[in-house]
């Protein structure tokens, strides 16, 4: 298998494995059996499992935001916004409910620098919710 399907597969082994068992519940050794590779060959792809986690988390901080953002920035009644930032949110969930439920539940588990960037993520992703929720009140929606 090429490097970057292989790389590819261990993070789709990831994805499951966090999703399904968390990420503290979840080994090196586990992802690598998983991709059917030893674990010592697994560090040939990969720095380390907090690695993985990072890469998960802030490609679905990015999926939700590139679906929200350009809901928040429109020029739409506060209900529409409303409608549209939800199902935005929805189709990301929907359409990768393993990445979404890591993005939710284990991004905690990152450290240092890391742990503050994917915090920011969330807090931009949260203020464009509450820009739209602020938006509907000021309204009277």
């Amino acid at each position: 298998m090429p490097r970057n399907g292989r790389r590819q597969a261990i993070l789709d082994a990831a994805v499951g494995l966090f999703s399904d068992r968390g990420y503290h519940g979840t080994s090196v050794r586990d992802i690598a059996q998983e991709t059917g590779m030893l674990s010592g060959s697994l560090y040939a792809h990969i720095a380390s499992k907090e690695d993985l986690l990072h890469e998960i988390v802030t490609r679905a901080a990015g999926q939700f935001l590139a679906g929200v953002e350009p809901v928040a920035r429109a020029e739409l009644p506060p209900e529409e916004k409303l409608r549209r930032a939800l199902r935005a949110h929805v189709r990301v969930v929907a359409g990768s409910i393993d990445e979404a439920r890591v993005f939710l539940h284990e991004w905690r588990a990152l450290s240092g620098a890391r742990l503050e960037e994917v915090r920011a993520l969330r807090e931009r992703y949260e203020r464009l919710w509450a820009g739209i929720v602020d938006e509907g009140v000021s309204a009277g929606a």
